[in-house]
């Protein structure tokens, strides 16, 4: 999943809603999600680290820019 925006609040309302959709797909299709396993990258210009936190499905995926 990809998406572009200057807004890290606004990149992941899209990324939940597209990763919720995902996941649907997959239990559709009788496949088992384990989002212990996903990883997520953010890329910026931004010289600071920060390191996100994202919830989905009662897991949280950790992240930091690069």
């Amino acid at each position: 999943i990809y998406t572009v925006n200057k807004i890290v609040d606004e990149l992941l309302k899209v990324l939940g809603k597209e990763s919720k959709s995902a996941i649907e797909w997959f239990e559709i299709n009788y496949m088992i999600v384990n989002p212990d396993k996903f990883k997520a990258m953010i890329l910026s210009c931004d010289k600071k680290e920060n390191i996100f936190e994202w919830n989905i499905n009662d897991s949280i995926i950790r992240y930091r820019n690069w």
